[in-house]
């Protein structure tokens, strides 16, 4: 999992990589230019690996005016799509129902564990009781219901059991 790893972390990783790599939570950042997202090299060359970006629903990672919302999630699957496929793009939403808890974690960490670009909660989220508002957008945008499984979850399956060893 390259998400919360450095721009050439992750791209020396996935070129030394036999099985395929994820993003687990990350975003495009040709959409928001925040830190923490992917650029487009760091997109292609995890096609190239065969992995999945599961798509962060954070707010300011999502846009620069902070806003969760379908058409925003949207986006960011279709760039990563158009770069590399449907089959390498899920949701890794990162939701978070405790806000008054991460408040309190912001507070008491904001100067070590938050670096600059997080704004202290409460955050607005994408929430996963939006899910069928996300697959209404995505089939009228034209993926396939194939593309839709994928997205909710068969993408991810598909690398764990290429990586996972009993």
């Amino acid at each position: 999992d390259c998400t919360h790893s450095g721009r050439r972390t992750t791209l020396d990783a996935m070129e030394v990589s036999s099985a395929p790599c994820i993003f687990s939570h990350s975003l495009a950042r040709a959409l928001n230019d925040h830190e923490r997202n992917i650029d487009d090299e760091q997109i292609v060359a995890l096609g190239r690996t065969g992995g999945v970006i599961g798509v962060n629903g954070i707010g300011f990672f999502m846009s620069p005016d902070l806003q969760a919302t379908t058409e925003v999630i949207a986006r960011h699957i279709d760039h990563i799509a158009e770069l590399i496929g449907p089959e390498h793009v899920a949701l890794g939403l990162d939701f978070v129902y405790f806000d008054d808890l991460m408040m309190q974690v912001y507070r008491a960490n904001k100067d070590t564990m938050f670096p600059n670009g997080y704004p202290p909660p409460p955050w607005q989220y994408w929430p996963p009781e939006r899910v069928e508002d996300l697959v209404e957008v995505l089939l009228r945008r034209g993926y396939t219901e194939e593309h839709v499984r994928g997205i909710l979850g068969a993408n991810f399956l598909r690398v764990a059991r290429s990586v996972w060893r009993s």
